[in-house]
C-alpha cells in the first residue's frame, strides 16, 4: 500500500548545524551536511523534528526527515547512555594503555606493538561488556601491527 504524501510546514526559525557527519551508503561513509529544526505536518504527529541530511555534490544522497518530537525525545535516554558507554570505554582503554604501554598514547594505531605488549591485553581480566570490547579492540589493533610488522 502506498501512502499519500501530506503536506509538510518548516516552521523552526532557529536551525542547528552539526558538524562531522556521514551517510552510509554501500559500505562507505560520505560527509555530509547535517541541520536540525522543527516543522509542523499535519500527520498525527504534527509537531516534527525536522533533520535535513545533503551530501555536496550528490542529489540521491539528499533527505529530509521528520521524526514526532515523542519519539525525538526517546532519543535522548539512549544519547546519555550510549555517551556514557563511550566515556568509560574511552577511560578503561586508556588505564589499559598506561598499563601496557607505561605511556599515554593517542594512536594506537600508528605505534608498533611487540609480541610482550598483545599477550598483556590477552592476560588482561574483564568484569563487563565494555571491558571485553575494550579488550577485544586493542587485540585487534595490536594483531594487525604485528602483522603488518612481520611484513616489513
Amino acid at each position: 500500500m502506498k501512502d499519500n504524501p501530506i503536506p509538510v510546514t518548516y516552521a523552526g526559525d532557529e536551525r542547528i548545524e552539526l558538524q562531522n557527519c556521514y551517510v552510509f551508503r554501500d559500505g562507505l561513509a560520505h560527509r555530509a551536511q547535517v541541520s536540525i529544526a522543527s516543522a509542523v505536518s499535519y500527520t498525527d504527529d504534527p509537531h516534527l523534528f525536522h533533520i535535513s541530511i545533503t551530501v555536496p555534490g550528490s542529489k540521491k544522497m539528499t533527505l529530509d526527515l521528520g521524526i514526532p518530537f515523542p519519539e525525538a525525545m526517546r532519543l535522548t535516554r539512549h544519547v546519555a547512555m550510549w555517551d556514557r558507554f563511550i566515556r568509560d570505554y574511552e577511560l578503561f582503554k586508556q588505564e589499559v594503555v598506561m598499563e601496557v604501554f607505561q605511556r599515554p598514547i593517542a594512536d594506537l594505531m600508528e605505534i608498533s606493538w611487540k609480541e610482550e605488549e598483545v599477550a598483556s591485553v590477552r592476560k588482561l581480566v574483564t568484569n563487563d561488556e565494555m571491558q571485553d570490547l575494550v579488550k577485544s579492540d586493542l587485540l585487534s589493533i595490536g594483531q594487525a601491527s604485528l602483522e603488518g610488522n612481520s611484513n616489513e
